[in-house]
């Protein structure tokens, strides 16, 4: 049921961008996280990181991570399943500026949760990566819960810059309920010719030493 949910949901707007990024490809980010993409599908891409964990993403930017998988056991980690609204009608897939939907998150610790999210586009940008400057567009998304199912308290912040180019989210920013931000931006992204284990260690080298 939840299979069948999830590729009706992506199965409207996944054919609107570029194919992407092939099998091999390595994306690495100014916090050190290094990430391949291992599988690929309609509307989703699976990423392993350098812990070998497991992260199912949409292709649209503002849907939190389909799954994650913790290693070895990959019984343990969490999922979302589309409970109601469409994040696809947000630009660039739909033409809409705003949308509301509702996740079911299940995770193996803490079990079921409702999040609802509100996600609205807030125009293009330029992010440059190396030498080369890509169009983005950029989103707000706000996590809430409601109090007596009535209040909506903000519990985390999302500012996303998204490249289509890439297919790829370059820049985020998440705030949570203490107001402490954290920011994350793409610093390399490699073809699977070019992404070797010493490429791979010297820009991530160079990060380090940069902090």
């Amino acid at each position: 049921m939840k299979r069948a949910l999830m590729a009706m949901f992506f199965v409207g707007y996944a054919g609107t961008i570029a194919a992407g990024n092939d099998i091999g490809t390595v994306a690495i980010y100014s916090d050190g996280k290094v990430e391949k993409l291992i599988e690929k599908g309609t509307g989703w891409e699976v990423w392993e990181d350098q812990r070998k964990r497991l992260y199912r993403r949409s292709i649209h930017p503002v849907v939190p991570v389909l799954s994650y998988q913790k290693y070895p056991d990959r019984t343990q980690g969490y999922s979302h399943t589309l409970k109601f609204g469409s994040p696809e009608t947000l630009i660039p897939f739909g033409k809409d500026d705003a949308a509301e939907f509702e996740m079911n998150r299940q995770s193996s610790k803490s079990g079921n949760s409702i999040r609802h999210w509100r996600c609205t586009y807030q125009g293009e940008g330029r992010f440059k990566l190396k030498k080369k400057k890509y169009k983005t567009n950029k989103y707000n998304c706000a996590r809430s819960v409601f109090w007596k199912e009535v209040i909506a308290k903000v519990r985390e912040t999302h500012d996303i810059e998204y490249a289509p180019e890439l297919g790829l989210v370059v820049e985020r920013k998440v705030r949570g309920r203490s107001g402490k931000t954290k920011r994350v931006e793409l610093e390399a992204l490699l073809t699977p010719e070019r992404a070797t284990a010493k490429r791979i260690s010297r820009i991530v080298y160079k990060l380090r030493k940069q902090k």
